[in-house]
């Protein structure tokens, strides 16, 4: 469950300052896989599409199309910010990564989407 894990976030987040409250924000299923993969680890774009395709042993492909207006909407939402590589490492050919951080606001959003399919899941159980 992603409440017992601890999040990787930015120590200037002051997220949970701006948004109220994370149940009042909603989530797609693709946005709640992105938070997944970022807990516990700030990642960039090709990364996460690689990270898809071995976690599901190539059944899901994430193109470039779909993730970069996910991860927009999901910083927009304040859910995760983004930085940019200082400077680019030799093995990219001069190009700089834009890394990806779950926020606290992005955690508490994430938690909030395990507990309601868990109570789902319960209710489901008890009918």
């Amino acid at each position: 469950m992603v409440d017992k894990l601890t999040p990787s976030v930015d120590p200037t987040d002051s997220s949970p300052l701006i948004r109220p409250d994370s149940e009042d924000i909603t989530i797609s299923k693709l946005e709640e896989e992105l938070l997944s993969l970022l807990v516990g680890q700030e990642r960039y774009g090709l990364e996460i599409i690689q990270a898809f395709k071995d976690i599901s042993g190539g059944k899901r492909n994430l193109s470039v199309g779909t993730l970069y207006p996910t991860l927009n909407r999901l910083e927009e939402k304040q859910l995760i910010t983004s930085r940019m590589e200082d400077r680019p490492s030799d093995d990219k050919g001069g190009a700089r990564r834009k890394y990806f951080r779950i926020t606290r606001l992005g955690f508490r959003v994430l938690a909030e989407a395990d507990r309601f399919r868990q109570s789902l899941i319960q209710w489901q159980a008890a009918t």
